[in-house]
């Protein structure tokens, strides 16, 4: 999982289990927007962040037990405008390309905008392929700068 640090606490519980609580992201995040009174354009975006798509980690572990990956689905709606798109492919790009080789980019931007769109999750969203094309051009551009190194002692602020 992209957002842990030391030991996976769902490899030791059932897959499904982990989809139930990995899916309830999603709603405490709409509760918790509803509670602090957000607009309701950013209650869209917690809502449409994930559309239906497959968990791909707990699909691959319900596939053992006789799972279909239909069983690992989130249950949100899906992204209806291009900027609800956009998020919906930042968020797992950005925890696909954390950690990989800059050269490594292109090919899982490429990928996973692809199996975003083959698995009908962008259909809703009034994206062209020629702005689809510029987005996964962005996507690329912003990620391999931040999987750039910096120089050893890199100086914090003017005048170390």
């Amino acid at each position: 999982m992209e957002n842990q640090e030391g030991a996976n606490p769902h490899d030791e519980i059932n897959p499904s289990l982990s989809k139930v609580i990995l899916a309830a992201h999603v709603k405490e995040g709409l509760e918790l927007a509803r509670r602090y009174g957000l607009r309701g354009d950013v209650i869209h975006f917690i809502a449409t962040h994930h559309g239906t798509s497959v968990m791909r980690y707990f699909s691959e572990r319900g596939a053992a037990q006789g799972l279909s990956a239909d069983d690992f689905r989130y249950a949100n709606p899906l992204p209806d405008t291009k900027e609800t798109a956009i998020v919906m492919l930042a968020d797992p790009l950005e925890a696909a390309a954390r950690g990989r080789p800059r050269e490594e980019i292109p090919d899982i931007v490429e990928a996973l905008v692809e199996e975003r769109r083959n698995d009908a999750q962008l259909d809703r969203a009034p994206l062209t392929m020629a702005e689809l094309a510029k987005i996964k051009q962005a996507f690329v551009k912003v990620l391999q700068g931040m999987a750039h190194s910096r120089v050893n002692n890199y100086p914090l602020f003017q005048g170390q």
